[in-house]
């Protein structure tokens, strides 16, 4: 398993990612949403954290079902459109209008970039 692994490789678990009111923590594996907890069911979870995982890119609907149910998954596209659809009645303020899990018409799906200073950084010194 070492072999596979990329000189990239992520160390540690990955920060939380947080957009606007929702926030993805990969590490406890749960959704919040204005700080309420979003019940998603284990497989809604694996599709919102890939693509909180690849936010800013735009991800294939072939992409998801082979990150998400397997390598024999490829040609399955409504099973991405029914975890979205589902994920989007849970977190979407407005479903007609969605700003989380956003379409790309025709090719696939995406979350936007996390919100800068998400992810806490160490203070910089002020000038007295």
């Amino acid at each position: 398993a070492l072999l596979r692994r990329g000189v990239d490789a992520p160390r540690g678990p990955l920060p939380p990612y947080r957009y606007q009111a929702l926030e993805v923590d990969f590490g406890a594996r749960r959704a919040r949403l204005n700080g309420a907890e979003v019940s998603l069911t284990r497989r809604e979870f694996e599709v919102l954290a890939y693509f909180a995982r690849n936010a800013g890119k735009v991800m294939l609907h072939r992409q998801v079902l082979q990150a998400v149910w397997g390598g024999n998954y490829g040609d399955e596209a409504d099973y991405v459109w029914t975890y979205v659809q589902r994920i989007r009645r849970k977190i979407e303020p407005d479903r007609g209008t969605p700003c989380y899990l956003l379409t790309e018409a025709g090719v696939g799906y995406h979350m936007p970039l996390p919100d800068a200073g998400a992810t806490p950084q160490p203070s910089a010194p002020t000038a007295a």
